[in-house]
C-alpha cells in the first residue's frame, strides 16, 4: 500500500512539473488536449500534403508534407480563429493546437460531435452521378452542404445533381464552436454560437497550381444573437522544416501572410521552401457604389452583389513561441489584439522601428514585415525563431442566421535558395489568384489514350487510340490555354508508377512521341534554379502529323515491345507480366516564354511544367505469350478491280468483335473518298473517309468490327526521269512548280503547278499515263502557243521540235498535243531561258485545235497534264540531234480501284499439327526452382508456371517414387497455369525432383522433370 501511494505520489509531481512547461510549447511536450473526437484525412492529390481533422485543424502536429511523398513537413498546425462581440461581451472561437487552444468540435451545432454523419465527405472530379462518393454527399446535405440543382427540384439527388465539388478532390466537413466550458480555459470566453461549414479542394496539376490547397469556410451565425465586429482569420504555426530558423512577413498587394527561412535549414538543406496564407475573398460588408463577389466554383457560379464589398486582408500579425511582448495568448483580450492587428500583448501600438530592420514612422503597424525580403527593401524581419502568425479579416457584423464564406489558400513553393523560394511563392500565388478570378475554372485532366493490348512470342504491341487526346486543345485553363503535344510510355519494374521503389529505379521512358508543329524542345525551371529540359522534339516515326490526325478524324498509333528495359534489354520473358502506362501531356502556351539559352527559336520554358496526366490512369499490364493459341492475324486485301498502286491492309484488334465476313473497300468522287462496307449484310461501316495513307505506316484509322482497316495511296506526281545519252536540256527551276518537281526541278504535273491560276484539277487519277517528251531538230511538228502571262488568249499555232507520247502501250505510241508558255518572251532554249511546255491528254492534230474562234475548239485547261521547264546545258546545244525524256507517273487509289477480304481468314483457329507444335513448348518457368520466382507477390506464396498451355488440358505432378501429388484441370484460354508448390492436402510440398505430365486431349502429351528447392518458412506469429 505504501509503494502504491508513492507511486501516486511520483506520477503527481511528474505530471505537475510536464505541465508547468511554456503554454505555448507543446511540439515540445507533444501533451496538447486530448480530443476524443476528431476524424483525419489528408489533401495529397499534388505536391502538397496536407493532413486535416474535421474540427477545423490543419497541420497535424507536424504530419503534412512537402514535397508529397517525402516525410518534409512545412506546417506545425493550422486553423480557423474568430472573435466578436455578443451583447457586448468579447467570445471567441479559436483552433490554434500549437498555442493549446481548441475551441472547435465536429458536428453541427447543439449535436453530438461524435455522431456517424459527422465526418469528411470526399468527392472527386472524375466521380459521377450515381457513384458512391455522389450517394454519400446526400448525407453531407442534410447536414449543411450545397449541391448543383440539376433539376432545380430543391432535392438533391444523386442521379442527377452534383455535389458542391471544386478543383479535382474535394474534402467538406462541418464543425462548431460548442465546446464544453473545460476546453474554453486558456481564452475563457463563452462561445460565439458558430458553425464552420468547411470545403477544402486542390489541383492535380504539375504545374504550379498543383503547389495550392484552398479553402472555404462558411460561417454560420446560428446563436440567435448578431455577433459584432467578428473577425474571422486563417492561423498557422508553419515551421519549415526546423522550427528556430524561420522569417515571416506579408505582401499587402497579394493579401498573403508568409513564413521563409533564414539561410539554409536543418531538415530541406540548401533550398527550403517558402509557405503562406492567401486571403483570396474576404468578409462581405455594405459599401453604396461598390461591387462584391462570392465566387461559389463553376458548378454554383458566382454572387455579384451590388453597394457591398468584399474585406481583404485587413491585418497581419505574428507571435512566437515563448515571446516576451508578442506571447502566445493566454486571454481573450491578447487574442483579440492579434486579431486587429498592431497591438502587443499589452495592448500597446507595435512601434515597427523596434522590429526586424527597415521599418519606420511610415511602416503600417498593422501589417508586420511587409517590405520586400528578396530585394532587401522595406519592413522586414531579422529575428529567426518559432513564430506563429495569422492573416485577419474583418471587422464585420454576421447577424443571427447569416452565412459569411471566406475563402484562403496555402500555397507552397521550393526554388534554388531560400529567397528564391520566396521569390517563386508570389509568383505561384498569382496563379492561385488567377484560379480564384476565374471562379477555379480550370482544365480537366487530359484524357488518357485507349490502349489495346496485343500479345506475340515474346513480343507486346499497344494499339494507342489517342483520338481524345489529341482533341484536347484550346482547353479554357486557369490562364491561357491546355493543347496536346504528345504522349510517352513509361515501363515499370513493379505494381508501382513511382520513380523508385526502395531505393531502385521503377520507371523508365521507352518511347516518346509528339506533333510536327512549332514546339520544340521543353525546359522548366526546378526548385534548385536549375533549367532543365524536360522534353526532346521528336523526329522520324515518333513524329504525329496534325494534318494526317486532323484528315482520319482518328489518331492511333502502334508501339511493339519486343526488350525489357529492366533487364539490360534483353528479349521479354513468356508468361512474365510486364507493367506500362502510356502518359498523354500538353502545354500552356500562353504561359510558355522562349528559353534564351538555347539557339533554337522554338525551345520554350514551361513555368508550370507540362500538364501531364498522372501515370497510374493510364497503367498497362501486359503479357508476353499468351495469344499463342489465338493469334492477331494480318493480311492484304486483294485488289479485285482497279490498276492502282494503293493498298489496303488489315489485321485483328479484337477478335471477340470479329464477323467473319466478307468486306470491301471502294472510292468515290476520284478517290477523294474512300468507304467500307460488309458485303454480307450491305452495310456502309464507314463513309466519306479521306485520309489515306502516304508512308504505308500510318495507324491512324477506324478500328471496325474489330478490325484495323488502313488505305495507304501514293503520291499524285511524276517519280521518275531517264534521259538520253546526250541530254543538251536540263531542268530549270520554276518557282511555280511543286517540290516534287523533277530532274532538276524542271519536270512537274500540272495539277501541282502554281502559275498560271487557272489551270484544273480536271484529269481523273484513272487517266494518268507515262509520257515521253522528245526533242528531234529533224522534226516539224506544230503547238499551240498563248499570250505572255494570259492563258485565256490564244495566240497562233507554231512550228516546233519537240514531241510528246503517251507511253502506256510502249509498243504503241500515241503522239499528243503540246502547247508551249514562254512567261519571259524567250520561245528559244539558251543557258538561261526557255518556254514552259505543257503536254496535254488530247491526240496530236496539226490544225489549230486549239483557236476559240473555232466552234470545236478545246478548252486548254481541261487537258494540260504536264509541264516541262527546261534549259540549255552549258556548251551543249545540240550535241545530239534527238533527246528522250521518259516521264513515270505514280498511280494513285482510282473510282475503278476495289479492295476486298475476308475477315474469317483472318481469325483461323490452330490445326491439330499447330497445336502439337504449341505442346512441345511447354515448358516449366523457372525450372529448377530456387526458392524465388518473378511471379511471386508475397514472401508465403511460392508460384512457378507452366507455360504455352492449350486452352482444355490436364497437368499431373508425380514425385520420383511415381506418387501423384498434384492434379490441376484447365480450361481457359489463359496459355498460363500457376502452381503454388501444395498438394492435394494444400501442404507445401518436399524440395526435390519431380514429374509433370502434360495432357490435351486429341493432341497429346508431354513430359517434363523440374526441380524445387524450397525456401525457408517465416514465422511472424508466435
Amino acid at each position: 500500500m505504501k509503494k502504491t501511494k508513492f507511486f501516486i505520489f511520483l506520477l503527481v509531481i511528474f505530471s505537475t512539473l510536464l505541465f508547468a512547461k511554456d503554454v505555448n510549447d507543446s511540439k515540445k511536450s507533444k501533451l496538447g488536449k486530448v480530443t476524443l473526437t476528431g476524424q483525419t484525412a489528408r489533401m495529397n492529390i499534388n505536391r502538397v500534403d496536407l493532413a486535416v481533422t474535421n474540427d477545423g485543424q490543419t497541420g497535424n502536429d507536424a504530419d503534412s508534407f512537402y514535397p508529397n511523398g517525402t516525410d518534409l513537413s512545412f506546417i506545425f498546425s493550422g486553423g480557423p480563429v474568430m472573435s466578436g462581440y455578443v451583447n457586448g461581451s468579447l467570445r471567441t472561437a479559436w483552433m490554434a493546437p500549437a498555442s493549446r487552444i481548441q475551441e472547435l468540435q465536429p458536428g453541427n451545432a447543439g449535436t453530438n460531435p461524435d455522431a456517424a454523419e459527422f465526418v469528411f465527405y470526399t468527392v472527386n472530379g472524375s466521380d459521377a452521378q450515381g457513384s458512391e462518393n455522389y450517394i454519400k454527399w446526400a448525407d453531407a446535405v442534410a447536414i449543411g452542404a450545397d449541391f448543383y440543382d440539376a433539376d432545380g427540384d430543391g432535392a438533391y439527388d444523386p442521379n442527377i445533381d452534383k455535389p458542391d465539388i471544386i478543383g479535382d478532390r474535394t474534402l467538406w466537413c462541418v464543425y462548431n464552436d460548442g465546446v464544453p466550458a473545460s476546453s474554453r480555459d486558456v481564452l475563457n470566453t463563452q462561445a460565439l454560437g458558430i458553425e464552420v461549414r468547411q470545403s477544402i479542394w486542390a489541383f492535380q496539376r504539375s504545374d504550379a497550381l498543383g503547389d495550392v490547397v484552398f479553402i472555404r469556410y462558411s460561417v454560420v451565425n446560428v446563436s440567435g444573437n448578431d455577433i459584432d465586429d467578428m473577425i474571422i482569420s486563417g492561423w498557422t504555426d508553419p515551421d519549415l522544416g526546423t522550427p528556430t530558423d524561420d522569417l515571416i512577413g506579408c505582401d499587402t498587394t497579394l493579401s498573403m501572410g508568409y513564413i521563409y527561412n533564414f539561410q539554409d535549414d536543418g531538415d530541406y538543406g540548401l533550398n527550403p521552401p517558402a509557405f503562406g496564407i492567401d486571403f483570396f475573398q474576404g468578409a462581405i460588408i455594405d459599401a453604396p457604389g461598390d461591387t462584391a463577389f462570392n465566387f461559389r466554383g463553376p458548378l454554383l457560379g458566382v454572387d455579384t452583389l451590388l453597394d457591398m464589398k468584399n474585406l481583404p486582408l485587413t491585418s497581419f500579425m505574428y507571435y512566437e513561441n515563448g515571446g516576451n511582448i508578442l506571447p502566445g495568448p493566454t486571454n481573450k483580450d491578447i487574442a483579440r489584439n492579434y486579431q486587429l492587428g498592431g497591438l502587443d500583448a499589452n495592448s500597446d501600438p507595435v512601434v515597427p522601428q523596434d522590429w526586424g530592420a527597415g521599418g519606420d514612422a511610415s511602416s503600417n503597424e498593422g501589417f508586420f514585415f511587409s517590405g520586400d525580403p528578396v530585394t532587401g527593401s522595406g519592413w522586414v524581419d531579422t529575428n529567426p525563431a518559432d513564430k506563429r502568425f495569422m492573416v485577419n479579416n474583418g471587422p464585420f457584423q454576421l447577424k443571427a442566421g447569416d452565412r459569411q464564406d471566406i475563402v484562403m489558400a496555402y500555397v507552397v513553393a521550393q526554388s534554388g535558395s531560400a529567397l528564391q523560394s520566396l521569390d517563386k511563392l508570389k509568383t505561384t500565388d498569382e496563379l492561385a489568384q488567377a484560379s480564384y478570378d476565374n471562379n477555379f475554372l480550370s482544365a480537366p485532366p487530359i484524357p488518357v489514350p485507349d490502349v489495346t493490348v496485343r500479345t506475340g512470342d515474346k513480343e507486346i504491341e499497344l494499339i494507342i487510340d489517342y483520338s481524345e487526346s489529341f482533341n484536347f486543345s484550346g482547353i479554357q485553363d486557369v490562364v491561357g490555354e491546355i493543347d496536346f503535344e504528345g504522349f510517352e510510355i513509361y515501363q515499370f519494374n513493379s505494381l508501382s508508377t513511382q520513380d523508385e521503389v526502395s531505393g531502385v529505379e521503377n520507371a523508365k521512358i521507352i518511347a516518346r512521341f509528339d506533333l510536327d508543329n512549332d514546339v520544340g524542345d521543353l525546359y522548366i525551371d526546378d526548385s534548385n534554379g536549375e533549367r532543365i529540359k524536360v522534353w526532346e522534339k521528336q523526329s522520324g516515326d515518333n513524329s504525329l502529323s496534325s494534318a494526317d490526325l486532323e484528315e482520319a478524324g482518328v489518331a492511333i498509333q502502334r508501339l511493339k515491345i519486343t526488350n525489357d528495359a529492366f533487364n539490360l534489354n534483353e528479349p521479354l520473358v513468356n508468361a512474365k507480366q510486364y507493367y506500362f502506362a502510356v502518359v498523354p501531356f500538353g502545354i500552356n502556351k500562353t504561359l510558355a516564354f522562349e528559353n534564351d539559352n538555347t539557339a533554337a527559336g522554338d525551345d520554350l520554358v514551361l513555368p508550370g511544367g507540362l500538364f501531364a496526366s498522372n501515370r497510374i490512369s493510364g497503367f498497362i499490364r501486359a503479357t508476353p505469350g499468351t495469344s499463342v493459341f489465338a493469334p492477331f492475324n494480318a493480311d492484304q486485301a486483294n485488289k479485285s478491280s482497279g490498276e492502282s498502286q494503293g493498298s489496303v491492309s488489315v489485321d485483328v484488334v479484337d477478335r471477340g468483335l470479329v464477323t467473319g465476313d466478307e468486306y470491301e473497300v471502294s472510292f468515290f468522287d476520284d478517290a477523294k473518298y474512300w468507304k467500307l462496307m460488309n458485303k454480307d449484310n450491305d452495310v456502309t461501316l464507314l463513309d466519306s473517309m479521306t485520309f489515306q495513307g502516304l508512308a504505308g505506316t500510318e495507324w491512324s484509322f477506324p478500328i471496325v468490327d474489330g478490325l484495323s482497316v488502313r488505305v495507304y495511296d501514293v503520291d499524285e506526281r511524276a517519280v521518275s526521269v531517264d534521259t538520253s545519252a546526250a541530254p543538251w536540256l536540263i531542268g530549270a527551276n520554276e518557282s511555280s512548280f511543286s517540290d516534287s518537281a523533277l530532274y532538276d526541278d524542271g519536270v512537274d504535273l500540272v495539277k501541282h503547278v502554281d502559275n498560271p491560276f487557272t489551270l484544273t484539277d480536271w484529269i481523273r487519277k484513272e487517266e494518268y499515263f507515262p509520257v515521253r517528251v522528245v526533242f528531234d531538230t529533224t522534226d516539224n511538228s506544230k503547238f499551240g502557243a498563248f499570250l505572255r502571262g494570259n492563258f485565256s488568249r490564244y495566240r497562233r499555232k507554231g512550228d516546233t521540235f519537240v514531241s510528246a507520247y503517251d507511253m502506256s502501250d510502249a509498243d504503241n505510241p500515241r503522239k499528243l498535243n503540246l502547247c508551249a508558255w514562254a512567261p519571259s518572251g524567250a520561245t528559244l532554249y539558251t543557258e538561261t531561258s526557255g518556254p514552259i511546255l505543257y503536254i496535254m491528254t488530247s491526240d496530236y492534230d496539226s490544225t489549230d485545235i486549239y483557236n476559240p474562234t473555232r466552234s470545236d475548239s478545246r478548252v486548254f485547261t481541261d487537258e494540260a497534264y504536264m509541264a516541262v521547264k527546261l534549259f540549255s546545258k552549258a556548251d551543249s546545244l545540240l550535241q545530239s540531234n534527238i533527246m528522250t525524256l521518259d516521264i513515270e507517273v505514280n498511280y494513285p487509289n482510282t473510282d475503278l480501284d476495289v479492295f476486298r477480304f475476308e475477315s474469317a481468314e483472318l481469325v483461323t483457329e490452330l490445326s491439330t499439327s499447330d497445336r502439337k507444335g504449341i505442346l512441345d513448348k511447354v515448358r516449366i518457368v523457372p525450372n529448377p526452382y530456387y526458392g524465388y520466382s518473378s511471379y511471386e507477390v508475397s514472401y508465403d506464396a511460392p508460384l512457378i508456371k507452366f507455360t504455352n498451355v492449350d486452352k482444355q488440358a490436364t497437368i499431373r505432378i508425380f514425385n520420383l517414387a511415381g506418387q501423384l501429388i498434384k492434379t490441376i484441370e484447365k480450361n481457359d484460354t489463359n496459355t498460363n497455369v500457376a502452381w503454388n508448390l501444395r498438394n492435394e492436402a494444400n501442404l507445401k510440398v518436399a524440395s526435390g525432383m519431380y514429374i509433370a505430365h502434360i495432357e490435351v486431349p486429341g493432341v497429346g502429351e508431354k513430359i517434363l522433370k523440374f526441380g524445387i528447392v524450397q525456401r525457408e518458412d517465416r514465422i511472424d506469429r508466435f
